[in-house]
């Protein structure tokens, strides 16, 4: 690939880059260009929506190949949207990424073997997502209240995808245990009840327009398992079941 420096940002797919040999530049996420010496096999990860400066200097032998991965491939994979803390990570040294990168790019060039290039893109989705989940909280200097609004904002972004604690702790950048407390002295309920109450409410919304006559698509909508999880939570929180919620707003 030629050489490239300048300023980029790519804001609705995430950038793989993997140097084929040895160099020294500058990159710059969201500041200013820092030198930085790429290391052959070993790649750089870009998260969509980052400011990247990059100064790959003027040596003739700068090689390196680059990826694109959109967002849509991290919530196929996952089932949802990639977590908006994800930061980037810089010379990462994982082989096994290296050889699917290379597989990705050279299956790219069969025009007529789009199925093979979408298996190994999931592949290495999964792979590179593993960095963030076996990688401690990034320290945090925002105060408590602004970290626990950001998580209560995730939460109703994604309410109808399944949400665990560790997710949301690390959106909030604290260990899940020390999450799960603070949360609850911020908010005033657990995480847990608080996300049962914010579909119940989501779901009372969709039953009073009327557009869903179904309860089960209402409760998927809302993010229940099912339709039983719905009616127990309707139960737990307004002491009626979906169906008795209707006939009351009707009435």
């Amino acid at each position: 690939m030629k050489n490239r420096t300048g300023t980029f940002q790519y804001p609705h797919h995430n950038k793989l880059f993997l140097p084929l040999v040895d160099f020294d530049g500058k990159i710059g996420i969201e500041g200013p260009p820092q030198p930085i010496t790429y290391q052959a096999g070993k790649a750089t990860f870009i998260p969509a929506g980052m400011r990247i400066d990059v100064e790959a200097g003027s040596q003739e032998d700068v090689r390196f190949a680059a990826l694109r991965i959109p967002d849509e491939i991290y919530r196929q994979t996952f089932g949802k949207p990639r977590p908006p803390d994800v930061r980037e990570m810089l010379n990462v040294d994982d082989p096994l990424a290296a050889h699917l990168t290379r597989a990705v790019m050279l299956a790219s060039r069969a025009d007529d073997d789009k199925m093979l290039v979408d298996h190994l893109t999931h592949a290495l989705v999964t792979r590179t997502g593993g960095w963030y989940a076996d990688r401690p909280p990034p320290s945090d200097d925002r105060p408590l209240h602004d970290r626990i609004h950001r998580v209560v904002e995730y939460i109703e972004a994604n309410l109808a995808e399944p949400m665990m604690i560790a997710e949301l702790a690390g959106v909030a950048h604290l260990s899940p245990y020390h999450f799960a407390r603070s949360f609850k002295n911020v908010v005033g309920v657990p995480p847990r009840r608080f996300i049962i109450e914010r579909r119940v409410i989501r779901a009372q919304g969709l039953i009073r327009d009327g557009k869903m006559r179904s309860f089960a698509d209402v409760a998927f909508a809302s993010g229940f398992a099912s339709q039983s999880h719905m009616n127990d939570a309707f139960r737990h929180v307004l002491g009626c079941t979906p169906g008795q919620y209707r006939r009351q707003i009707s009435g």
